[in-house]
């Protein structure tokens, strides 16, 4: 008994393992992380999403788990497939319209499809989302901001230096310089404000394009992320 009770907790750690590697983004030339195509990582691999059974909520899954608001009310862009060897990792999806992420709405299995279409959608979601730093020019605690208002900071958790160096990037302030220490007693502006967790630390291949990409969900971790670029 107790050694099927083992196995049993291997496998669902196994189990989380493998669903936190899963990573939806929408993907475009200028790295925007609210509009584009969608590329789906699995397995260590990145592919794209099908768009048979697409739907309206379909959309608002996609805008809801990418942290990036509500579909716009403009026409989804039907676009060739990018010609990257890659796999279609979903396709057939039927959304409710409420599930926490792409995949788990209703679909035939990862990378099957009785459809062969070449066709992927480009959607475009309601937020506009800008990185800044508190402090300095190129220094400071990392903030967020939705449509042009300050909503909040992120923490220090698993940001290491492959996140820094996207952020620097992202903030035209050339390389990254140094990740400062957190300090322990934080400004009421942070702790009054909301608190996002970023991780790529399970993209072991290609990085997104724009760290917000690599938001992670909410969290109550009272220690910011401090960053100090090559200005």
């Amino acid at each position: 008994m107790m050694w099927f009770l083992l196995l049993l907790l291997h496998l669902a750690h196994i189990g989380l393992m493998i669903s936190a590697e899963d990573k939806l983004i929408l993907k475009n030339k200028g790295g925007y992380p609210c509009e584009g195509y969608l590329e789906v990582y699995h397995n260590n691999i990145w592919g794209f999403v099908g768009d048979t059974h697409w739907s309206n909520n379909t959309e608002k899954v996609v805008c809801k788990s990418t942290h990036c608001g509500e579909p716009v009310e403009n026409p989804v862009t039907d676009i060739p497939k990018p010609s990257e060897n890659r796999p279609i990792w979903l396709n057939e999806l039927k959304c409710e319209g409420d599930e926490s992420a792409l995949w788990k709405c209703k679909h035939p299995g990862w990378n099957y499809s009785d459809y062969s279409k070449v066709t992927v959608k480009k959607l475009k979601c309601s937020s506009n989302i800008t990185l800044s730093l508190d402090g300095p020019k190129c220094a400071g605690a990392l903030q967020y901001s939705v449509d042009g208002k300050t909503q909040g900071y992120f923490c220090n958790n698993n940001i290491g230096e492959k996140e820094a160096r996207l952020l620097c990037k992202n903030l035209g302030c050339g390389g990254l310089r140094e990740i400062p220490p957190s300090e322990s007693m934080v400004s009421d502006n942070f702790r009054d404000s909301s608190k996002m967790k970023i991780d790529c630390s399970a993209l072991k291949t290609q990085i997104p394009d724009h760290l917000w990409q690599c938001v992670n969900g909410n969290t109550t971790i009272q220690h910011h992320a401090n960053f100090l670029c090559h200005m």
